[in-house]
């Protein structure tokens, strides 16, 4: 008498405890916190820009959560404040937040699994301290297919937050702020030191050496030269890393350690 063989179905969508992804999230806020702080010396002078500029104070702080990106906003401002074509404030803003896009390829295949629903909820919070948090979160210690978007959302629910009132409390307050203080020198530095974050491998080490030269080079240049010169060097570094984010195995990106 054969014996008889048996088959196990393991289901492919495992539902997750809400105790678990409150874990995970709480963890990615966790780790945002401190790297956010440093970006509130950038909110602020964004919003004391807006303040100080002759635009709408209510729609100046609105590019805080639409454009959610401290390089391209103060470059707008600045632009549509000194009398330039919106339009063309515009495209300059767009070329500077290309980096998102080199982004957004090296987190794909981390959340390919994602509903689209889920994937453009995700794309909304792409930008420089998520990507590079949550990339070096996935390869050191990933939580699993099924809780990575929990990370993520973790740490967006610490730093936009944060983001968006540092920006209100400069337009309301900037006057106040003196300007001697170059408190749009923050982001660089706060770039390059996430850079210092994740220089165990060469093309990490070989991009925080071209951001370091570049970001001496760029200081005492106008700030929408800053800004440009900035995003080009982020652009530089994304295409750098993204070799190692998409060179990742596909069983390692959907399987997880589950």
């Amino acid at each position: 008498m054969g014996v008889m063989e048996t088959t196990t179905v393991l289901p492919t969508n495992i539902a997750i405890h809400p105790t678990t992804a409150r874990a995970v999230a709480r963890t990615g806020a966790r780790d945002m916190a401190g790297l956010a702080v440093g970006y509130v010396p950038f909110a602020l002078a964004i919003g004391a820009t807006i303040g100080a500029s002759p635009l709408s104070r209510l729609g100046g702080w609105a590019g805080a959560p639409i454009i959610a990106a401290g390089a391209a906003h103060l470059t707008l401002i600045e632009l549509v404040a000194a009398g330039s074509a919106a339009l063309s404030a515009a495209c300059v803003a767009v070329m500077i937040n290309a980096r998102i896009v080199a982004y957004s390829a090296g987190l794909a295949p981390w959340f390919r699994t994602e509903t689209a629903a889920s994937k453009l909820l995700l794309a909304f919070f792409i930008i420089d301290p998520t990507y590079l948090l949550a990339t070096d979160k996935f390869e050191r210690d990933d939580p699993g297919v099924d809780l990575r978007r929990w990370y993520f959302f973790g740490l967006a629910s610490v730093l936009y937050p944060l983001w968006m009132t540092g920006v209100a409390i400069g337009v309301v307050a900037g006057n106040i702020i003196p300007e001697a203080l170059e408190l749009t020198m923050a982001a660089p530095l706060m770039m390059v030191g996430m850079l210092a974050m994740s220089v165990d491998q060469r093309h990490n080490r070989a991009a925080a050496i071209v951001g370091l030269v570049f970001g001496a080079a760029e200081i005492g240049l106008p700030t929408p030269l800053v800004t440009v010169a900035a995003a080009s060097i982020a652009l530089v570094i994304a295409f750098l890393t993204l070799g190692r984010e998409t060179a990742v195995s596909d069983t390692s990106h959907e399987g997880g350690n589950q």
